[in-house]
């Protein structure tokens, strides 16, 4: 069984120069550590942050640069903020090529099963109909799906 670091370089495989790729909570976070040299992309999250940078280091934290997964982060020269409204906005229409998230369980066409919280729909269940490509670390295993949009 792979661990945490071993996925994400694995996802990070998948990534291609110029996307604007979203990073869910969890393990993906770990995929901005493990970007191929040579290959340039902008990191969005989802609670408003375009070009997220990398972790800090350890006492330079800012508690206002934090990401989804309320994590701190680093911002780069060309970061953006927005609210979530628009990052969603973002999604849904298109502007972000790739999103590589947790998911519980997710068939070959790329339904997701998930469990339910009292925290809204969130960004997996507008996925399918939004992305061109969604890579998904499923339970220890990995399953990137061509949503051919």
């Amino acid at each position: 069984m792979w661990d945490r670091n071993q996925m994400a370089a694995r996802a990070a495989l998948e990534l291609q120069d110029g996307w604007y790729v979203n990073l869910g909570i969890g393990i993906p976070t770990l995929v901005s550590s493990y970007i191929p040299k040579g290959i340039e992309v902008t990191l969005q999250s989802e609670n408003g942050m375009l070009g997220m940078g990398p972790f800090p280091i350890s006492g330079q934290e800012d508690p206002d640069l934090i990401n989804a997964g309320k994590q701190t982060i680093t911002e780069l020269p060309q970061t953006a903020y927005f609210d979530s409204a628009q990052s969603f906005g973002m999604i849904r229409g298109g502007k972000i090529a790739m999103a590589i998230l947790g998911a519980m369980e997710v068939s070959q066409e790329g339904d997701l099963a998930q469990a339910t919280t009292n925290h809204g729909i969130g960004l997996r269940l507008i996925l399918p109909q939004s992305l061109r490509w969604a890579f998904f670390i499923v339970c220890g295993g990995m399953l990137c799906v061509g949503l051919d949009q």
